[in-house]
């Protein structure tokens, strides 16, 4: 169970990775977007707030044990590639259009 929640940590991290490089996407892409909370100090603070999570889950994977060193990489790797073989398969699906008999 310990080596689960090790590889869970790999996980987790790759899904705050994900959520902080969002908000700088989408400061670039969409700038007058209602948001709920503002990021304050302009681009020094949106620096900040990347870098910080960043550094700290480069530590935190550095310092894992070797079973999640190991290990971890592999769901995190399997995401993007099982996301792009879903969206062929759903393109191709949808190409293919309803089947009449």
């Amino acid at each position: 169970m310990v080596q689960l929640l090790t590889v869970y940590v790999w996980l987790r991290i790759g899904v705050t990775v994900l959520t902080v490089l969002a908000s700088w996407r989408l400061r670039e892409t969409q700038p007058d977007l209602t948001r709920p909370f503002r990021i304050p100090w302009g681009r020094a603070g949106l620096l900040y707030v990347i870098i910080a999570p960043l550094a700290m889950s480069v530590v935190a994977l550095v310092a894992s044990d070797p079973f999640a060193r190991k290990w971890g990489p592999v769901p995190v790797l399997l995401g993007p590639a099982m996301y792009f073989v879903l969206r062929k398969l759903r393109a191709e699906k949808i190409n293919a259009g309803p089947q009449t008999t």
